[in-house]
């Protein structure tokens, strides 16, 4: 199964095609190639139109124990709750624009989930989350496709991937 998306930037148009079959992320071209696109972007840029922006995901972990996974995330990784459900089994943590959704699962045992987040100053992120004694696992690299990013776990083996942005130029 694959979906295409396009974006406009000026003159250039950008093609990414996410292969959803082995989740790769392949980045096609970065010049226009207006024969490729399906009738529908083609009429739509015709048009003058664009596709809605999204602006925001809000990931949901599963923890086998909701009130420890909300103290870590506030103690360790500096979040704040923002909403919890009275009867305790879901909550948001929330810190600058990001949002993480924890669930209460119940499962024997549950398969974490490894997310990214962006931050454009890793060294700093990464010496505060040492020195409030979360699990980094993996020091700050340098990753083959450019980025830096380091690696940690919360309680419940969610892995969080905390990434810097490519520099443009």
């Amino acid at each position: 199964m694959e979906s295409e998306k396009w974006s406009k930037s000026g003159n250039d148009l950008a093609l990414l095609r996410h292969v959803t079959h082995r989740s790769n992320l392949r980045v096609l071209s970065t010049r226009a190639r207006a024969q490729q696109l399906p009738a529908v972007l083609q009429s739509m840029l015709k048009r003058g139109s664009t596709m809605t922006k999204l602006c925001r995901i809000a990931p949901e972990l599963p923890v086998s124990n909701l009130h420890e996974a909300i103290k870590d995330y506030e103690q360790q990784l500096g979040f704040q709750v923002a909403m919890q459900t009275p009867n305790g089994d879901y909550a948001i943590v929330e810190r600058d624009d990001i949002a993480i959704h924890l669930f209460q699962d119940n499962a024997n045992v549950h398969t974490p989930v490894a997310i990214h987040i962006f931050s454009p100053d890793l060294d700093a992120l990464y010496a505060e989350f040492q020195q409030s004694g979360a699990r980094v696992t993996q020091g700050i690299l340098r990753k083959p496709w450019g980025n830096r990013d380091f690696r940690l776990k919360d309680t419940f083996g969610n892995e969080l991937k905390f990434t810097e942005p490519l520099q443009e130029g």
